[in-house]
Formats: structure tokens, C-alpha cells, sequence
């Protein structure tokens, strides 16, 4: 505290107000630095995690409108960014300088992940591809959601990750054990008792507790750093794990929901462009933008050329068979394709969001519980040693 105050008194004689430090002065400025300059830093942190999903989807979608405004005017998308572009908004960024400068649609997609999720990416580099960019449009739109549902997801575990008990348990049983544990042995040892045994434990197992602790905390920040990690993030971590990424995407049952609902809105809306099968399969599995959907787009086309009729084939996609009976009976009616899985679609979305939901408050809950567990162990072997050295003074 003397270096704060000291430093106080530097910038105070450094503005010509002179004089010595009052009682006050030392208060405020020790109040400020403590107390105010901490809580503000948490202040913003929680504003900025938590404002960060909906910061992403909001230049997602300005950006899914102005291309949708643009193609409806008859543009290429080429020429709708370079519009936006000559009107130098700077909300996204560098892409609009590479489509100025000639770049392609999706090379500047692949260049800048970060002006649309990586999923949105590969279903819009899809559409292009096909030439069916606005049809493909909605389904962008409606995969938005999953950026409210991470922030919902965040809400449930940042407070509690920043509640600054959990990472300073490990310096407190540090303390514990350096400074107060030894007492408590010195003055159980002169009044002739013992220590309890569960207090002996406590005090003997610190790395155990501050294992404990740190688990709890690291819980919560393994969570929020896969939620709160962006299109870029995740562009390098693709890029340094390779294929081990995609797969242990799909490991996560909300994300392989939300990988089958991108395969079947744009497998719908290309069937119904006249895309033949095999095409539309294929490219479906390239909307997910994950390498192990690709694969099993692959053999749903091997399975074409045997034979199998798509819905059968489709099997490879959903083992659980409902994608299979959409689809039996859109080809049996209109045709309507991406009509029929709408709903299908909706109902997987849907379970995504519960089962992230439900992820986000058995961690917090889990976080809770290790906690307390901790806490609860600290505070009964303190007061056992206490109860039991009431009771030798008591009997002397």
C-alpha cells in the first residue's frame, strides 16, 4: 500500500498541488486503486464476454442483409461488397478492401473468417458455388440463433467464473497452511491434545484442496473460452489440430445437431434448385464446414451409385431414421424439399439449444458443488481444532 501511496504523492507534487498527503487523499486513493479499479476491470470484462456472440451475430447479420439487398437488385456478390465498400463502412473490415481489389467471393470468405461464422461461411461458399446464393440466404439467417444461445450459455457460468473466491482459494490455502496450520499444531501440542483427524487431513492434503479449487475454476473457463471463441479462433485451431478438430466438434451433441440441421436445410434448398443427387449431397456435407460430414456425404454418394434411393442412403447422415422419412415424403409429394425438413430442422435446432443449456448449468452447478466442497472442508477442520481446543482448556 506505501508504493500506491507514494506513487499518489509523486503525481500529486508532478501537478504543482504540493503539500502533505491528508488522511483523506490516502483513503480515496487506496479506495480507488483497491476497490473501484478492480470491480471496473471485472465490469468489463463481463460486458465484453458476454456482448461478444451478439457482436458477431449482429455484423453477420448487416452482412446476410446487404447481400440479400444486393442480389435482389440483379449483383453478383462481387459487386454488392464492393458497393458496401465504396460507402467505407468499417464494419467489416478487411474483406471489403479484398473484394475492391478483385478478390473473389469465397477466397475472401476463406481469407476473413471472421466476418461470418465458419458454419455460414461454408453454406455461403456452397451457394455461390451452385449459384444459388439467395435461396441460401435464409437458412444463414436462421443459423444466427446459435449465437444467442451461446450467449444464454455464457450468462449461466461468467459470473461465477469471475466470483474471485475461485482462483484465490489456491493462495488462501497456501496462507492456511504456511501461517495457520502450524499454529494450531503448536498450541494443540502444549494443552496435551490432538489434532481431529479430519482437520489433520485438511491440513495435510493443500495440493489435494488447491486441486479441488482449480478444477472448479478451470471447469468454467474451458466452457467460456470454447463458447466465446470466434470464426478466427477457430479458423487457427482448425488449421493447428487438423482433422482432430472437426471431430471432436461433432463429440459435442449440441454441435453435431446443429451439423446435421446445416447438411439438411442446404441439401433442401439444392434439391430443390435441380441439383442432381449425388451434387447436392456432396456439396450439402461441404455447407457443414466440417471434414467428417464430407466423409459421410461420401459414402450417402457411394450408396447412390449402388443403387439406394437418397432417403435410404441417407441413413450414413442420421442413424436415427427421421431425416430418412422426411425425405421419403417430400419425393412423394411436390417435391418441396426444403419445405419438408424444415421442420425436422427446427425440431434439431431445438435440441441443440436445450442441450447446451442444460451443458452450461450442470458445469456452473458442478463449479458450485467442488466449490462448496472446498469450502466446507477448510471451515469444519478449523472450527474441529477449535472445538477441540475449548475442550482440553475446558478440562484443565
Amino acid at each position: 500500500m506505501e508504493f500506491f501511496v507514494d506513487i499518489f504523492s509523486d503525481l500529486v507534487n508532478a501537478l504543482g498541488m504540493g503539500g502533505p498527503i491528508t488522511p483523506l487523499f490516502r483513503a480515496l486513493f487506496l479506495f480507488l486503486i483497491l476497490i473501484v479499479a478492480p470491480l471496473a476491470l471485472v465490469a468489463s470484462l463481463l460486458y465484453f464476454m458476454v456482448g461478444l456472440p451478439f457482436w458477431r451475430r449482429e455484423r453477420a447479420r448487416f452482412f446476410l442483409d446487404l447481400l440479400d439487398l444486393g442480389l435482389a437488385h440483379g449483383l453478383t456478390a462481387e459487386e454488392t461488397v464492393r458497393q458496401i465498400a465504396s460507402c467505407r463502412d468499417k464494419t467489416l473490415g478487411k474483406p471489403m478492401r479484398w473484394l475492391m481489389a478483385g478478390g473473389r467471393f469465397g477466397e475472401a470468405l476463406n481469407m476473413f473468417p471472421n466476418i461470418v461464422p465458419l458454419n455460414i461461411a461454408a453454406m455461403l461458399k456452397v451457394g455461390d458455388d451452385a449459384e444459388i446464393l439467395s435461396d441460401v440466404i435464409p437458412a444463414c439467417r436462421n443459423a444466427l440463433q446459435d449465437e444467442l444461445s451461446r450467449s444464454r450459455s455464457i450468462l449461466h457460468a461468467l459470473p461465477l467464473s469471475f466470483y474471485m473466491v475461485l482462483p484465490v482459494f489456491a493462495l488462501v490455502l497456501v496462507l492456511l497452511n504456511v501461517y495457520v496450520v502450524p499454529k494450531f499444531r503448536m498450541v494443540a501440542d502444549e494443552l496435551g491434545g490432538e489434532v481431529p483427524a479430519l482437520s489433520a487431513w485438511v491440513f495435510d492434503s493443500p495440493t489435494l484442496l488447491v486441486g479441488i479449487a482449480l478444477l472448479s475454476f478451470g471447469i468454467l473457463q474451458l466452457f467460456l473460452l470454447t463458447h466465446c471463441a470466434g470464426s478466427r479462433t477457430q479458423s487457427v485451431l482448425r488449421t493447428m489440430f487438423g482433422p482432430a478438430f472437426d471431430w471432436l466438434s461433432l463429440r459435442v451433441p449440441w454441435r453435431r445437431l446443429r451439423a446435421h440441421r446445416d447438411f439438411a436445410t442446404t441439401l433442401g434448398t439444392l434439391l430443390d434448385a435441380g441439383m442432381p443427387e449425388p451434387k447436392a449431397v456432396m456439396m450439402a456435407g461441404a455447407a457443414t464446414g466440417n471434414e467428417f460430414m464430407t466423409r459421410r456425404a461420401r459414402r450417402v454418394v457411394e450408396s447412390l451409385g449402388t443403387g439406394e434411393s437418397l432417403p435410404h442412403a441417407l441413413r450414413a447422415m442420421d442413424a436415427t431414421g427421421e431425416l430418412e422419412w422426411r425425405l421419403a415424403n417430400a419425393m412423394k409429394g411436390a417435391r418441396h424439399f426444403a419445405a419438408s425438413l424444415a421442420g425436422w430442422s427446427e425440431a434439431v435446432d431445438a435440441k441443440a439449444f436445450q442441450q447446451e443449456q442444460a451443458s452450461a448449468q450442470i458445469l456452473t452447478v458442478l463449479a458450485v458443488l467442488l466449490n462448496g466442497l472446498v469450502v466446507g472442508l477448510i471451515y469444519a477442520a478449523t472450527f474441529m481444532v477449535l472445538i477441540r481446543t475449548l475442550d482440553v482448556m475446558v478440562l484443565w
